[in-house]
């Protein structure tokens, strides 16, 4: 049980009395606490001069209650006996490659009912829950270099996981890419020029530049300042390259006959959102995400009070689409005219741009070799750096969290993009006892 944003552990035994008692007392502590919040405020609010429209905005938007049963918690069955042994399989294959000192593959499975009861009438039971399984490695080298990789994927129900023999080669790919890491070459120089991104990296790229910012923030009467840019003063500007849309789709349930994790039907604070909303349209700023504490633009609640009891704002399913497309299978050819055209002579390819060990290839323009690099990062990117989009490809893909989902073209080329050597000046020292594993097969 949560209450203010914060949890009360709720007793084993289904009694009834019991559960009555223990809201009972959590109600009354949350009440006594914002009661304070609110005393000590207002205490505060006497020592400052406050602009008389932000004073006239209410703390709390007004809605129409809803009474509606969304339905009841949704039980996952597991095959526990099956997963044990799969997970000890898809574990069992970094065995053979000792150099991998850290590895894990895991199953997570969760399933919750969530209520909403307030004062204002309104009564909400919505089910949730998303399975993940992910797969971890990693290695590192005796200079201090770390290499690593993952594999995560995320769906609504137990039975939409990859069968075992699909998961195995996902964890032999994983495996694979380690390798490849520890023996690419260092890259070298810099390098600013276009770049393809491929697969999880657009993901990446989706969430970096709008899962967090395209969002109102309600100005601190009491003159704090968080520092993050306030976008509703940005509202009709243009963001990023005119090809591009980003619209939330909260009713979206599948793409491409796959389940999304995050569409659901009314938000944390009892509002229905509508099926979708743009919010970037041929890259100008048309609409930001909302809940129910109001600003000077968006006085009420749009429904996208969707992440922790409402705190913070979330889309559900955001969408990115591009009015520029070309086929899936030409985008290397395409980056690598873009290169020829300004006088390069090698492209880059980005498969994932984990945080400290991203997966970077180097193409050759005159003959198309392709080779991994590593000791190297991208200059972090954001919605300016999609300003400089050229083209994405024809299809779509979706990638799925515990409660959120992005739909994004497979592959993009985005044009100036900054690649340098990584400036790490100290590293880690290498493990000084030798690994037991290698020494066991020397």
């Amino acid at each position: 049980m949560m209450y203010d944003g914060y949890f009360a552990n709720l007793p084993d035994e289904a009694s009834a009395d019991e559960y009555r008692r223990l809201l009972w007392l959590e109600t009354d502590r949350a009440y006594k606490n914002n009661a304070r919040q609110f005393s000590g405020f207002m205490s505060s609010l006497k020592r400052v001069s406050v602009d008389e429209k932000e004073l006239a905005l209410d703390d709390f938007a007004r809605i129409t209650p809803v009474v509606k049963d969304f339905g009841a918690i949704q039980p996952i069955e597991i095959d526990t006996k099956k997963w044990e042994h799969n997970l000890k399989v898809l574990s069992a294959l970094f065995n053979a490659y000792p150099k991998i000192t850290t590895s894990y593959c895991r199953l997570m499975v969760g399933s919750s009912e969530n209520y909403l009861v307030s004062s204002e009438g309104s009564v909400i039971r919505k089910p949730g829950g998303a399975v993940t399984f992910m797969a971890y490695g990693g290695a590192s080298d005796e200079k201090g270099n770390n290499y690593n990789s993952s594999y995560a994927i995320t769906v609504k129900t137990i039975d939409e996981l990859p069968s075992l023999e699909k998961l195995q080669a996902s964890v032999k790919e994983l495996i694979g890419k380690i390798q490849q890491k520890e023996q690419a070459k260092a890259f070298e120089g810099a390098y600013m020029g276009p770049v393809l991104f491929v697969g999880n990296a657009v993901g990446d790229i989706v969430n970096q530049c709008f899962s967090n910012t395209l969002q109102t923030r309600r100005k601190s009467v009491l003159g704090y300042n968080s520092g993050e840019t306030s976008y509703e003063e940005k509202l009709g500007q243009k963001l990023v390259a005119s090809e591009l849309t980003v619209t939330a789709v909260p009713s979206l349930k599948t793409v491409n006959g796959k389940h999304t994790t995050g569409y659901y039907q009314v938000d944390d604070e009892g509002v229905v959102p509508a099926d979708s909303l743009v919010l970037i349209e041929a890259g100008i700023l048309k609409n930001l995400l909302n809940g129910r504490t109001p600003t000077r633009k968006f006085p009420r609640s749009q429904g996208f009070g969707q992440s922790f009891m409402g705190r913070n704002y979330n889309a559900g399913v955001l969408k990115l689409t591009s009015a520029k497309t070309v086929n899936a299978d030409s985008m290397q050819a395409r980056l690598l005219q873009l290169a020829k055209e300004e006088g390069l002579t090698v492209a880059y390819m980005v498969k994932d741009l984990y945080f400290n060990s991203p997966e970077i290839y180097r193409i050759d323009v005159a003959s198309g070799k392709t080779e991994m690099v590593n000791e190297c990062k991208i200059t972090p990117l954001n919605m300016k750096s999609l300003r400089r989009f050229i083209v994405a490809s024809d299809k779509q893909q979706l990638e799925n969290s515990s409660d959120y989902s992005i739909v994004a073209p497979e592959s993009m080329i985005i044009n100036e993009i900054e690649i340098e050597q990584n400036e790490t000046t100290t590293k880690p020292k290498p493990i000084i006892v030798s690994n037991p594993l290698l020494d066991k097969k020397a």
